[in-house]
């Protein structure tokens, strides 16, 4: 996870072995071709120790744990706060019916998505936490809202164009993650497995 948010950010990271604290290294950020540097903005504030939240100050801590082939897990939880690092693995160069990769596009996306959903629970939302985490209820509904902005961002970093936040479709077998430029579709190993099986891309041709 650390090392593809490095790579996604430009930023070098440093994770305490004892406390999985992760913070931003001293020194100047990489730019350029696959750096997304919206990633690079919500890591940044992410990492920080305090946010302002309704004008003050608030110290705040986003937790993220790792886990592997989840099957209850398609990337994140956000009622858990885990994350799957296999899956990250399996969407980090989706490829077209060309076989021409993606570069990390929706990898980005993604950890845009989490982070930014996770920050606005602990921070802007976090009075909602009262009525709980599940899927159904307002504090999931408030910082996924944001979590969509935040991917479509990112992900525009990488297609050059504005994509509108996704549409997406699950089936429970399958999902697709429609953008405006492309669409992803996902298949997992089973309704019951969201292990990812297969990912593919394809572009969407302009209006």
């Amino acid at each position: 996870l650390v090392t593809e948010l490095e790579k996604k950010t430009g930023y070098q990271l440093e994770r305490d072995k004892k406390t999985g604290v992760v913070t931003i290294k001293e020194g100047k950020r990489k730019t350029g071709k696959g750096i997304s540097d919206s990633l690079a903005k919500i890591l940044k504030k992410v990492t920080d120790k305090t946010a302002k939240v309704d004008g003050k100050e608030k110290e705040f801590t986003v937790t993220l744990n790792t886990v592997k082939n989840s099957e209850s897990i398609f990337i994140d939880s956000f009622q858990t706060k885990q994350i799957d690092v296999s899956d990250l693995t399996a969407i980090s160069d989706v490829k077209d019916d060309k076989g021409m990769g993606d570069g990390g596009a929706f990898l980005a996306g993604q950890l845009g998505h989490v982070l930014e959903e996770s920050f606005q629970a602990e921070t802007t939302f976090k009075d909602l936490e009262a009525f709980g985490r599940g899927s159904k209820g307002l504090l999931f509904k408030a910082g996924h809202n944001e979590g969509l902005v935040a991917e479509s961002r990112v992900l525009s970093d990488f297609t050059g164009q504005s994509e509108e936040p996704r549409k997406e479709n699950n089936t429970g077998t399958a999902a697709a993650f429609t953008y405006t430029s492309v669409r992803y579709t996902v298949l997992f190993n089973g309704a019951n497995d969201q292990t990812v099986n297969i990912i593919s891309r394809r572009p969407i041709p302009k209006q």
